[in-house]
């Protein structure tokens, strides 16, 4: 499937019922869905966003907020809502607090949330900090996890350095973890949590938010990272979404 870079896509399924609405992360992208789309074409209604103030430049990225994202998360949910029997919402990262708050919000427009690396506990190893540094100063050609990290970042900036304008919106997403923490437990809707076996920003113990939680699956990517599935981790990644949708319908 041939897209245009860091665009939303849209994929309806004539007859379908069903519809999953895709939330990428902070500075993240549409793109970084691109493999759950082409499992669920077809078969079932897909949207991904790109959320106020992501595509573009940093400077435009600074002047978005927490607020307008939840909002934006919000209104495409209930818009899916009037024409689906079923909407379901697949997060990554902050999108897993984005699609938190909205299922919690509006409880009955939610049939089931699939997280995929929630940020709800952010921990920044060094290896993070490494990747980083590699993804802004170097071309790293050949590694994998910077070339994942390439591709779900739609941020763009003149020079490394003018990135640092997006600081209050990583610490806003600091505030949203802390906040969506409780609504863990106050939400009722199905979920699906895989946590990457090696994530160099989501604290394992994450997964212990919702290891008690009922009606909760919790799993394991092996070999990945917070961007980077390797391709064995995103046909389980795949089947997963696949399954757990058809098992909630």
């Amino acid at each position: 499937m041939q897209t245009q870079r860091h665009r939303p896509i849209f994929m309806e399924a004539p007859g379908s019922d069903t519809a999953v609405l895709m939330i990428h992360g902070i500075q993240g992208s549409p793109d970084q869905f691109t493999f759950l789309v082409e499992a669920l074409a077809g078969q079932y209604t897909v949207q991904t966003l790109l959320l106020p103030g992501h595509g573009g430049m940093v400077r435009d990225f600074a002047k978005s907020r927490m607020a307008v994202w939840q909002a934006y998360v919000d209104d495409a949910l209930l818009a899916l809502a009037k024409r689906y029997r079923r909407v379901f919402i697949v997060g990554h990262s902050m999108g897993c607090l984005l699609g938190l708050q909205a299922a919690v919000s509006h409880p009955d427009k939610v049939a089931g949330l699939v997280f995929l690396a929630p940020a709800f506990r952010v921990f920044i190893t060094r290896r993070c900090v490494a990747c980083n540094a590699k993804m802004l100063f170097a071309k790293a050609e050949g590694d994998e996890i910077v070339a994942a990290m390439r591709q779900g970042n739609s941020v763009s900036a003149s020079s490394p350095f003018a990135y640092l304008l997006g600081a209050p919106r990583f610490l806003e997403l600091l505030q949203k973890a802390r906040a969506c923490r409780p609504l863990i437990e106050q939400c009722g809707v199905p979920m699906a949590v895989v946590h990457s076996e090696n994530d160099e920003i989501i604290s394992r113990k994450t997964v212990d938010l919702f290891q008690r939680r009922p009606n909760t699956r919790v799993y394991i990517a092996k070999k990945s990272s917070h961007y980077y599935y390797p391709p064995q981790a995103r046909k389980a990644l795949a089947k997963l979404v696949r399954e757990f949708i058809q098992a909630n319908r």
